[in-house]
């Protein structure tokens, strides 16, 4: 996979250079192929996430273990996004300590940042921000990208449907 985006990457800088001619010129339908794969992986995360989600607090019949289970969930994920945090730094300060950056093509960068870009983003109030961690229409929300709040759909789905009898048991 790395070798693949390493090929794309010096395939791109390649025409970018003016090389390739016929192929330049295919350059928009292999981006419109590539969009097309983009989405279709896309649109598997949400109902993976979901069943996943679903499936693993449905299936603890304990209360006290999903409890355990989250705790440990919780504590790996910080763990995890510690270590890759850091990670990340240390490589990037590597990679800066190797290749440095031009002052003034960071400058120039900095200055056509935000020419094209959609402006500041608007700050949400708490409030607004805890009523969209549960949506009223989770497809919406899934058509969305809107991962954490269907994150929390799920979780609270799980917990709901571990807590429910089959009907054959009410008789």
């Amino acid at each position: 996979m790395l070798a693949s985006l390493l090929g794309g990457l010096a395939l791109g800088s390649w025409l970018q250079a003016g090389h390739g001619g016929p192929l330049r010129e295919a350059a928009p339908v292999i981006e419109s192929v590539g969009g097309v794969w983009l989405n279709a992986l896309r649109m598997t995360v949400g109902p993976l996430v979901f069943a996943l989600l679903v499936s693993a607090i449905a299936g603890v019949s304990d209360a006290m273990a999903t409890g355990r289970l989250a705790r440990r969930a919780v504590a790996w994920f910080g763990v995890l996004l510690l270590l890759a945090g850091t990670l990340a730094v240390l490589l990037s300060l590597g990679v800066l300590a190797l290749w440095p950056v031009d002052p003034q093509a960071a400058a120039a960068f900095v200055d056509g940042a935000g020419r094209d870009g959609a402006g500041p983003v608007a700050l949400t109030s708490i409030g607004d921000w805890l009523k969209s961690l549960v949506p009223a229409n989770i497809v919406q929300a899934a058509a969305d990208d809107a991962i954490l709040a269907l994150v929390v759909f799920a979780t609270l789905f799980g917990f709901a449907a571990r807590n429910c009898r089959p009907l054959s048991a009410t008789r």
